[in-house]
Formats: structure tokens, C-alpha cells, sequence
């Protein structure tokens, strides 16, 4: 075997079973110490997709954001689990970008934000947010809150200013297509939904809402 194929099953040898047990924190100090991110960068050139499925999801514990681009690309990936590996990747970069103080409590606004619940969510981001101008991912769930509550302007300022930190968030791109939508500027929403699509090609939804835009803006035209 060559060394690449080694260090693929050097990783999986150490990180399958904290994976599975859902030990995240556990495996993020056991990678800090024999790993580090451009050796796990590496392996997502394997042709074995779970090496480079378990390599993502590493590079999430212990990567930044210059690991975006590179999770990004493997958006594209033929195999679904590498895909979903990335996804999961960037979403734990994307909420990890805070301290773990931050980390915690945006963690358990977002998980109220998923269950509906925005009472107060603009003021409880708004901490994190002026403590940190670059946490994009606060700036997303304030976004998500706003659009819930049907604030699409507000909404969408906040989905630019996440885009601006990460140009690769998807979520951002999706909901800024989903607000201009909310806003009638369809045409607009046309081009979010294909960005949205250029970054993350699975991205649910967003292929039917091109196709009833299209729709729409046809029968207008008509």
C-alpha cells in the first residue's frame, strides 16, 4: 500500500469507533493530537468514499473556515455519504467559528429556530453578533428567525452578511432565493436558486423551485 492508503486506514482505525458512539468532542482531541488539517486534506483525494467521507468529517471538528473551499468541492461528489460527510463538515465549521461559549448558545438558539420558536431570537443573537462580526453562522439563524416571523427584508440583509463571511454557505444562498421570492423579485430568486445549486447540487428543494419559477415567470411573460 502506499502511504496515502496507509494514513486512510490509519484514520478510519481511529476515528470509527468515536464515530461510532457519536463521540465528537472525544475524537476532535484524539485528531489534534497525532492529525492535522492538511494531512486529513489529503485524503479526500482517496477513491475509498469512506475515507474521504470520514476525512471530512474531521477536517469539520478541527478545520476552519480556509477548509470551506476544499469540503465544498466534495458537494459534488458522486457518493452520497461523501456528500453528506461535507455537509455535515461545514455545518460544524460554520457553528465552530465562535468560542465554545458562543458555540453552545447558538447551538441551542438554532435548535429553537428548527422547532419554530423565534420569541426573542434577534435579541439573543445580538450578543454574539456584536461580540463577533464574523460569526456568519449567527448572522444565518437571525436570518432563518427573521424569515420565519415573515421580516423578508430583514431576512435577507442578514443572508447577504453571511454571504459575504462565507460565500459557501449554501443555507444562506437558499435562503436568500427564498426571501426574494417572499419579496417578489423573482428573477432574482431564479439566479439565488441556480447559486444555490452551482454550490450544492443535492440541495433539497431547490431544483422545484427553479422549475416553478420558471413556470411562473413564463406564464408572465405570457
Amino acid at each position: 500500500m502506499d502511504e496515502n492508503t496507509v494514513a486512510g486506514s490509519r484514520l478510519l482505525d481511529l476515528a470509527t469507533p468515536y464515530l461510532a458512539r457519536s463521540d465528537r468532542d472525544g475524537l476532535a482531541s484524539a485528531l489534534r493530537e497525532s492529525w492535522s488539517v492538511p494531512c486529513l486534506v489529503l485524503l479526500l483525494d482517496q477513491s475509498d468514499p469512506v475515507v474521504v467521507a470520514t476525512a471530512a468529517r474531521c477536517i469539520g471538528l478541527i478545520g476552519h473556515a480556509d477548509s470551506l473551499p476544499r469540503l465544498a468541492s466534495l458537494l459534488h461528489h458522486a457518493d452520497e455519504q461523501v456528500v453528506e460527510a461535507a455537509e455535515e463538515a461545514m455545518w460544524t465549521i460554520s457553528f465552530r467559528a465562535g468560542t465554545p461559549l458562543e458555540h453552545q448558545a447558538l447551538w441551542r438558539i438554532a435548535e429553537a429556530i428548527r422547532a419554530g420558536v423565534t420569541e426573542n431570537t434577534a435579541a439573543l443573537l445580538k450578543p454574539l453578533i456584536r461580540a463577533n462580526r464574523q460569526f456568519a453562522e449567527a448572522f444565518h439563524q437571525r436570518g432563518q428567525a427573521y424569515y420565519l416571523d415573515g421580516a423578508f427584508a430583514q431576512a435577507l440583509r442578514d443572508a447577504d452578511r453571511t454571504i459575504s463571511i462565507n460565500p459557501y454557505h449554501f443555507a444562506a444562498h437558499a435562503l436568500r432565493a427564498n426571501c426574494l421570492v417572499a419579496l417578489h423579485r423573482e428573477k432574482e430568486a431564479l439566479e439565488a436558486y441556480r447559486r444555490v445549486l452551482q454550490i450544492h447540487p443535492r440541495f433539497y428543494g431547490a431544483r422545484d423551485a427553479i422549475h416553478t419559477l420558471q413556470r411562473h415567470l413564463a406564464g408572465s411573460a405570457g
